[in-house]
């Protein structure tokens, strides 16, 4: 697999490995993109500043972002200006017909929770509200990776969730099989670490324990649903088109399996089908615009006002030659919300002069929409 061999590159110290992870940040696989910049941050080489740069500005995928807002610092380059890519990504709004709405707000994807992970990969000492001294300087790789094994080799039956996040963090391939270890040793508690750890180191080889999970209706409904959210956002970390099957199949059996079912009050509050829409968008399948685009009308589907806002931002990570047929589509015969989002989006890809034709749309909505962005490329 692509991911796994971009990641073992990571570790080769030649330049011609070097530059062939510069190129690999500009792949289409989202986790080919993630592994490129964590290779680059583990050498630390102020030349890789140039093309980093360049991805803070650009990255729309939101591990692959806080990867490369990591490797940025570890290779010379200012804490502050990775802190403001994070936030930058975290406030971006799209029209709707609500008026402008930023799409991390459905998806724990906050300006502080993308913070937290930058900090806990830099600097895992600190404690969960503490942020970075100006100046204050991230050890190398190397000497953080010792360190959180030598900790976690002090405890082996008991290994602290904090350590193993930030060993996860580190995203070292050689750290599979000591996360493998932990989790053999886990109990329910222990799992919902691990399956929260394997997102988080990006090895694709945990695809497979992600799908187990992500399909077992076995499961207690409190515990079922806390491992279907972590394992939702750890196959969006991992950011694999291969796992675009799982997670639409994990859409529908969301919906007819879980959501108001006796004991399923937490997924009706915070669904997980938002996060499973976010998974589509970081994972990066060009094929699965549509079965995100299905959403772009739902107002009401949960009681955080409907699946339309990840949806939107979804869609938005996907390369607009892969959502164009599918929105022009709906612009053209979808219901009347479904249309002006769909309108939304396309003038995000194609400059807000998309919406100039429907200045005088029938559809209510959709005129409100082209409106609004109209305004906004005033």
């Amino acid at each position: 697999m692509r991911i796994r061999a971009a990641r073992a590159m990571g570790l080769l110290d030649d330049p011609q490995a070097q530059d062939r992870l510069l190129t690999l940040l500009l792949d289409p696989v989202p986790g080919v993109r993630r592994a490129a910049a964590a290779g680059l941050g583990g050498h630390g080489k102020p030349s890789s500043l140039e093309p980093l740069a360049q991805r803070l500005e650009e990255e729309r995928c939101v591990w692959p972002l806080v990867t490369v807002a990591t490797a940025w610092v570890r290779c010379g380059g200012a804490y502050e200006r990775a802190r403001s890519s994070l936030e930058q990504a975290a406030s971006r709004t799209v029209v709707t017909v609500y008026g402008p709405r930023k799409p991390s707000t459905t998806t724990e994807t906050s300006a502080r929770q993308l913070l937290h992970w930058l900090a806990r990969a830099l600097f895992p000492e600190l404690g969960p509200e503490e942020t970075p001294g100006k100046g204050q300087d991230a050890r190398s790789p190397r000497e953080l990776r010792a360190d959180l094994l030598a900790r976690l080799a002090a405890k082996p039956h008991a290994p602290p969730a904090s350590i193993v996040e930030a060993l996860a963090l580190q995203q070292h391939p050689d750290d599979y099989e000591t996360l493998a270890q932990l989790r053999g040793e886990g109990n329910r508690r222990g799992e919902t670490t691990m399956l929260d750890a394997f997102g988080l180191h990006g090895d694709p080889r945990w695809l497979p324990a992600l799908t187990k999970a992500i399909r077992d209706v076995r499961v207690a409904p409190g515990r079922g649903f806390a491992w279907r959210r972590l394992s939702a956002v750890s196959l969006g970390r991992i950011g694999s088109p291969e796992a675009a099957k799982v997670i639409a199949q994990a859409l529908t059996t969301e919906a007819r399996e879980f959501e108001g079912k006796p004991g399923a009050g937490l997924g009706i509050q915070y669904p997980v089908r938002s996060l499973l829409l976010w998974a589509l968008g970081e994972i990066g399948a060009d094929h699965t615009a549509p079965t995100i685009a299905d959403y772009l009308g739902d107002i009401s589907g949960n009681a955080m006002g409907g699946f339309y806002l990840p949806a939107m931002g979804a869609l938005l990570k996907l390369p607009a030659s892969a959502c164009h047929a599918t929105l022009t589509a709906r612009l053209r015969s979808g219901d009347d919300v479904e249309a002006a989002h769909a309108l939304s989006l396309l003038a995000t890809f194609e400059g807000a002069q998309a919406a100039e034709a429907h200045r005088l749309d029938p559809r209510e909505a959709v005129q409100t929409v082209a409106h609004a962005l109209l305004a906004e490329g005033d």
